[in-house]
């Protein structure tokens, strides 16, 4: 039986994240649909080896740090790359704003630009707005030209299909294009079973391109009022069995 490890705050042992707190209803959902023990979990603040039996059927559910460090603990993973942008991804038609490599740039010529950048090969190592010329040479970075937003929204894909819109950032009433993002999915060939899509609606004077944002598999993800409970035990199993696969 699949059993998820739900994160905790160490102060009071109360589930930390909105997944966590919904993935724990969603199997009691699953529970009573199908009048059986589908799903179990376990609630703590941090793996520990008592609480796994099976590693292919123990599934961390927390924040980064908690996730990581249970592939570390038990499989030996030192890092799970983020996606950020896809390479089928990465043009204008779904960007809307220019995209690169800090390595890969005469930082000289353009050193007064005002950049959005974060790690390209790291959650959470680095996230900054700064001149390129003041950001470290020594990290791998993806650089983002800066853009007005009007609105943020994450997609939740699974298995090719788009399941929810969620607004997460700035004005609800600026809708992003439905059309421009069911186009990133079909074109991203190389996706996870589960994933997200964040993009945001630009202000571009009369124009409002739906915009790229990034992606991420699906952990550690803000659900942001998602709640599909017969799916959701679904895209945590699925990506668990795809980092495992990579190892």
């Amino acid at each position: 039986m699949i059993t998820f490890l739900i994160q905790t705050a160490e102060r009071d042992n109360q589930i930390m994240h909105d997944f966590g707190f919904h993935l724990r209803e969603a199997i009691d959902y699953n529970n009573w649909f199908y009048n059986e023990e589908v799903y179990s979990y376990r609630i703590c603040n941090k793996p520990e080896r008592r609480l796994v039996t099976d590693i292919n059927q123990t599934i961390p559910v927390g924040s980064i740090e908690f996730v990581l460090n249970f592939y570390k603990e038990f499989l030996g993973i030192d890092n799970i790359k983020p996606i950020n942008i896809p390479t089928e991804l990465c043009s204008e038609q779904y960007l809307h704003r220019k995209i690169m490599n800090l390595n890969e740039i005469d930082v000289s010529e353009t050193n007064n630009e005002i950049v959005f950048a974060k790690s390209r090969d790291k959650f959470k190592e680095y996230t900054e707005i700064a001149p390129i010329k003041d950001l470290p040479k020594d990290k791998d970075l993806i650089i983002s030209e800066c853009v007005d937003i009007l609105s943020e929204w994450r997609t939740f894909v699974f298995r090719g299909e788009i399941l929810d819109i969620r607004n997460y950032s700035g004005d609800f009433r600026y809708f992003p294009n439905i059309g421009a993002i069911e186009d990133m999915v079909k074109a991203y060939k190389t996706a996870p079973t589960a994933y997200t899509i964040d993009v945001a609606v630009l202000d571009k004077g009369e124009v409002r391109p739906t915009a790229l944002i990034e992606v991420h598999q699906f952990f550690s993800c803000g659900l942001y009022g998602f709640r599909d409970y017969k799916l959701l035990p679904r895209m945590f199993i699925e990506t668990h069995k795809e980092i495992m696969k990579g190892i």
